[in-house]
């Protein structure tokens, strides 16, 4: 048996990233979107704006959400980005400098590569409760924070967001653990064990 990660896009893979001009939130739930990530974020983002913390935001909704999420943003006065879906991750990781997502294997692969913080809340209803031993594995690194899925609600997102927000020094440390754990590539690997066979 060979273990060999996952094998991530070039273009992360070698993604420059400048700490400098990383100032956004990003949020996703997958390439289909997250309901209750959706729903939980876009409050516990008002609710740092009426504390104060104005953010940037860029959000990932899947199809079904884009409108009223959109909607809600501009009604709050927050500056935030939305899109249904983006092929080119590239430059929505240069601009985050913390992320609140899912825990697949795959996305976990290139946050590390692009070391990104995250606020991970695990699908919980994944194979094997996968995506929670997933998002353990990443937090016991350092690397992230874990809010499961039926303990998200705004207050408490907000409070988790206002916390790693406002502490650029452990944003930083987080982010260095994140790209530590370096979680991919392993597409040479994988090629390398199917010509050797």
């Amino acid at each position: 048996m060979v273990v060999t990660g996952n094998p991530i896009r070039k273009d992360i893979l070698n993604a420059e990233i400048d700490e400098k001009k990383r100032d956004s939130i990003l949020i996703m739930g997958g390439s289909l979107g997250a309901r209750s990530i959706n729903t939980s974020a876009v409050e516990a983002l008002k609710i740092c704006k009426q504390k104060g913390l104005d953010l940037k935001v860029i959000h990932l909704t899947g199809v079904n959400d884009v409108n009223w999420v959109e909607k809600a943003y501009e009604d709050a006065g927050i500056h935030a980005k939305v899109y249904a879906f983006m092929d080119d991750m590239v430059s929505l990781y240069r601009q985050a400098c913390l992320i609140i997502c899912r825990t697949g294997g795959i996305t976990l692969s290139e946050l590390s590569a692009v070391k990104l913080p995250a606020i991970m809340v695990p699908f919980p209803k994944a194979a094997d409760d996968h995506q929670r031993k997933n998002a353990e594995y990443v937090a016991s690194h350092g690397g992230g924070w874990i809010i499961l899925d039926n303990e998200l609600t705004p207050d408490r997102l907000a409070l988790e967001i206002g916390l790693r927000i406002k502490d650029r020094e452990g944003l930083k440390k987080t982010s260095i653990n994140m790209e530590k754990l370096f979680l991919g590539d392993a597409a040479d690997i994988i090629a390398g064990e199917i010509i050797r066979v």
